[in-house]
């Protein structure tokens, strides 16, 4: 079973959302905006316990970043933030672009994707309370 969440916002004239797929074994989402939406980074997280504090949860991330994007640090940034709220996996697709964007625009863009998922993370909780468990099973 699987529920879906979507946000948008607006900052300094960027427009971008977000697109999940909420499951219990995990979330897959996509984060676009700007001009152009696209993919520009693909991100993998995954929740582990922190190495600083084993009581608390971290995640180890990997990144898929295409030829002349930007959006790596992005994606690997605000993925691992979900996974390890979340304490679930997370493929996170960020593909954000403005037409000649300047340093203080690009600043923009990221501050409205870090709020849209810090605002994502509850409503993702949401979707996954009363969501029949599911054992780990494999085809």
């Amino acid at each position: 079973m699987s529920r879906v969440y979507q946000a948008s916002g607006t900052r300094s004239g960027i427009d971008a959302s977000i697109v999940a797929v909420v499951m219990k074994g995990g979330v897959v989402a996509s984060l676009s905006g700007g001009d152009l939406p696209h993919v520009g980074a693909v991100a993998l997280a995954e929740p582990r316990p922190s190495r600083k504090d084993s009581s608390k949860t971290s995640s180890s991330v990997s990144v898929l970043v295409r030829l002349g994007h930007k959006e790596d640090e992005l994606a690997r940034r605000l993925s691992g933030e979900m996974a390890a709220s979340l304490d679930l996996p997370v493929v996170l697709s960020v593909g954000i672009h403005v037409d000649g964007a300047t340093e203080a625009q690009i600043r923009e863009a990221e501050l409205l994707a870090g709020s849209l998922v810090s605002e994502a993370v509850p409503g993702m909780r949401r979707l996954l309370e009363g969501m029949p468990s599911t054992e780990n099973r494999s085809l």
